[in-house]
């Protein structure tokens, strides 16, 4: 879960479980990742940010400019315009061999389920939000999403099963005025070179809980503790 704030040429990111914080912006975009509890920042490159982002996965070759030869289509929703990509699979593989993922590494031995292949990928942009392609590549590479003519809203992924699964999923968009401080980057922290030392617990159960969204049960074996 993350709040997102957009100005003129600056992008804030708070995380809203594991409370780091992330800011850009113009000249240089340089991407610094801080935690207010600890007092301690990472400043990475926006060449670095680009190609590795919060880790270094499998995933991030979605990271790219859509294929000009992919034509958006408009829409307005709730008085905002937006335009669609619909992205064939074979254009940005989430894996080199082309599955999603051999799943019978992560579910029970009894299972039946043995792979599963993606077909195609919907997203979803918002030129209204922001057209500044270095915003776009910042919160690209955050969400591992491609990068669109526009602030990426929605990023679903489609599974032969029937099954569709979003990394990226807005739940509300509001124009709000924002003071100039809330894009300061906080000064007097100690310096870590990892970023994982920011974003301690980022993702945690990422696997249950694609597994999950995907309709196959529980990984490893072990089925979700439901409150009575």
């Amino acid at each position: 879960m993350y709040n997102v704030f957009i100005g003129k040429s600056k992008v804030r990111i708070e995380e809203a479980k594991t409370h780091y914080f992330i800011i850009s912006k113009a000249p240089d975009w340089n991407v610094y990742a801080f935690r207010k509890d600890h007092r301690t920042i990472c400043k990475l490159s926006s060449q670095k940010w680009e190609a590795e982002g919060l880790f270094t996965m499998n995933e991030r070759n979605f990271v790219k400019k859509v294929n000009s030869k992919v034509k958006p289509q408009s829409r307005t929703m709730n008085n905002i315009n937006y335009l669609e990509y619909k992205i064939p699979f074979r254009q940005a593989r989430r894996f080199s061999n082309g599955k999603i993922l051999n799943m019978t590494a992560f579910m029970s031995p009894e299972t039946n389920v043995k792979k599963i292949h993606s077909t195609e990928m919907d997203l979803l942009v918002s030129p209204m939000v922001s057209t500044d392609p270095n915003i776009a590549r910042v919160l690209g590479s955050l969400f591992v999403v491609p990068i669109g003519a526009g602030a990426p809203i929605k990023f679903t992924i489609k599974y032969d099963n029937g099954a569709e699964h979003n990394p990226l999923l807005t739940a509300r968009i509001r124009q709000v005025p924002l003071k100039a401080d809330l894009f300061q980057v906080p000064g007097g922290y100690k310096t870590v070179t990892n970023i994982q030392r920011i974003t301690t617990g980022y993702r945690a159960g990422e696997i249950d809980d694609m597994i999950n969204d995907l309709g196959l049960g529980s990984s490893f074996g072990k089925e979700k503790k439901t409150k009575p």
